[in-house]
């Protein structure tokens, strides 16, 4: 686990995500993931071609900025700030508040990973 986010960088990272790492699959194909953890972080609803695990071009319409290295994956489910919601008023609907993941990027310098950006399909951004 790295250590906290930086004093400095705290301002930068006013949003909540929720990260459930993926441990595995049935027989079936069925995902199973592990116990959720709450994660500081900047969100920004922005559209921008990424290239998906497979190679081919995509759109992304949510990027979402981790300060930190945490094995991120694009097999993990992440649940969004509610202003992801197309339903704000009602948090229990979360199937835009979970799109899917496209790619994750470790951005690193002469010290190692200090954060990791990770691309979500088009979301339907609300609250700006």
């Amino acid at each position: 686990m790295p250590a906290p986010i930086a004093p400095i960088l705290v301002s930068m990272a006013p949003d909540t995500v929720t990260v459930e790492p993926c441990i595995g699959t049935d027989v079936y194909g069925a995902v199973s993931y592990g116990d959720p953890a709450n994660y500081r972080t900047r969100c920004i609803g922005r559209n921008r071609v990424v290239f998906d695990q497979d190679g081919k071009e995509r759109l992304s319409g949510a990027t979402v900025v981790f300060f930190g290295e945490y094995g991120l994956t694009t097999y993990d489910r992440y649940t969004l700030p509610l202003r992801f919601s197309a339903e704000p008023n009602d948090p229990s609907n979360l199937e835009a508040r979970q799109p899917q993941c496209l790619a994750v990027d470790r951005e690193t310098d002469e010290n190692g990973a200090h954060h990791t950006t990770v691309y979500f399909s088009v979301a339907r951004l609300r609250g700006y």
